[in-house]
């Protein structure tokens, strides 16, 4: 049963009285302490502060954390072949020893297919690049919508095709000072040039690299969206074929399949499944476990006890035979000579050849559009005009060489065609005279000569020092 407390006291303090008390300590009627009222921080302390945590806030290059989602951007370019690499299951009997399937070729023709996503699910409209040397505007006909197609000699990514990957991107994200776009993609020699580093800093655009051999692990493109678009494209060339028996594909049936496996596969839960499994959107350094790292391992491997080094004393002792050395005692149950095990000679190690290509030099920084690394390229080109201007200063020196000797070995024609004449004129007259003796005119007959070459114009030069007509 609940108790009923009656209260014995009456308060002390009526409300009023309080109320008043607490005006009067607000008028100053009391002594106070004012810094407890102060104001803890200034205007334009609070304005830094404000401006600090903007400041943390801020990620991956300039851009806040809810910008992350709509201005990060993976790009990459894979090929589609007319005959695919992947192909279906064929349903065969039991025992047999061959299996075979119908394609179009024994050798496929590549297209190379450049795709752009976003962590939001956006995707850039692709950009197909043809082997063929003129462009025809069929192609892009039953392509996804607002694709860009272009054409070079064989098919690949190129600096030149890079150049207009990069308008037609700036095209659909439209980046700008306030809103910058971080690109995504990896360190491929047609990514890193100098141009496409000043049309980024341009246009707003950060390029950031992955390491080295982590692209199958790091980007969203290979891990959520290629794997998918190559599965649904098999799929679509099997149907193909199988309608039309013997009949090959061409270009323009290469991008009617192409568009039917990309609208299967550029969804938007593949590209933020793509952002999320590689840690970069959301941000997740500790996605990776230390199995993943296991391969590794191959290359920080720790010395075994036979490839550390042995002291050099061991080496300057001289074991006599008959006595042990003890300073330094071999191990074992019985230290004597006939228990010494003589220590086999290390293994011989494979001597790789020397490659001709020199290896490409590392980039000094991740990010593709800094300063250091447009330096670096700076430099590079700067190099690159020097050596080709020494190389047509060294045409030109062996151009005129040639013309030098070209006339020189005109000049040299000519003397000798007029020494062959005046020596054939020489000989006829002392045919029109026979009975001439002339054992008493040797010494002077080479003068005479050189007196008549003279005469015609025939000069002396130093190539014919060695001339017997001279001596």
């Amino acid at each position: 049963m609940p108790r009923n407390y009656i209260r014995k006291t009456e308060p002390r303090w009526d409300k009023a009285i309080i109320k008043l008390a607490i005006n009067d300590y607000i008028n100053d009627d009391y002594l106070t302490n004012e810094g407890r009222f102060k104001n803890t921080f200034t205007d334009e302390q609070l304005q830094a502060l404000q401006n600090y945590i903007t400041d943390i806030d801020k990620r991956s290059f300039g851009l806040t954390k809810l910008q992350c989602q709509s201005s990060i951007f993976n790009v990459d370019e894979f090929g589609i072949s007319s005959v695919p690499t992947k192909l279906l299951k064929v349903i065969s009997p039991t025992g047999a020893r061959r299996v075979a399937k119908i394609v179009s070729a024994e050798r496929g023709k590549n297209i190379t297919v450049v795709l752009g996503i976003s962590a939001t699910g956006v995707y850039v409209p692709p950009f197909l690049i043809f082997a063929r040397k003129r462009m025809d505007k069929q192609l892009i006909e039953g392509a996804p919508p607002v694709s860009v197609a272009i054409c070079n000699d064989n098919g690949w990514m190129t600096s030149e095709s890079f150049l207009l990957y990069l308008e037609h991107f700036c095209k659909h994200v439209k980046a700008t000072p306030e809103n910058p776009i971080l690109l995504i993609l990896d360190n491929y020699a047609s990514h890193v040039f100098l141009q496409a580093i000043r049309s980024c800093r341009e246009n707003n655009i950060t390029m950031l690299g992955f390491p080295p051999h982590t692209t199958h692990r790091l980007q969203p493109l290979d891990v959520a969206v290629f794997a998918s678009l190559k599965t649904y494209y098999s799929q679509a060339y099997d149907t193909f074929m199988v309608n039309s028996q013997g009949r090959a594909i061409n270009d323009r049936d290469i991008r009617k399949l192409f568009s039917e496996s990309y609208n299967r596969a550029a969804t938007v839960g593949n590209a933020i499944k793509g952002f999320s499994v590689c840690g970069i959107e959301p941000f997740n350094p500790n996605i990776f476990s230390d199995h993943d790292f296991v391969s590794t391992e191959v290359t920080e491997r720790p010395l075994t006890i036979e490839e550390q080094p042995i002291p050099e004393s061991i080496y300057n002792d001289q074991l006599i035979p008959g006595r042990i050395n003890e300073e330094h005692p071999i191990p074992g149950p019985s230290r004597t000579i006939e228990n010494i095990q003589p220590k086999l000679p290390a293994l011989p190690v494979a001597v790789r050849p020397v490659s001709k290509h020199k290896p490409r030099a590392k980039l000094p920084t991740l990010e593709i559009t800094s300063s250091p690394v447009k330096t670096k390229l700076e430099m590079k080109e700067q190099q690159k005009i020097l050596n080709e201007q020494k190389k047509r200063e060294r045409l030109e020196k062996r151009k005129l060489s040639k013309k030098e000797n070209k006339i020189r070995n005109r000049k040299l024609r000519g003397i000798n065609n007029r020494r062959k004449l005046i020596l054939s004129s020489e000989e006829s007259e002392n045919d029109e005279v026979p009975n001439v003796d002339t054992s008493n005119e040797e010494s002077s007959y080479n003068e005479e000569c050189w007196d008549k070459m003279s005469s015609n114009g025939v000069t002396e030069d130093d190539d014919f020092a060695d001339d017997p007509l001279r001596k």
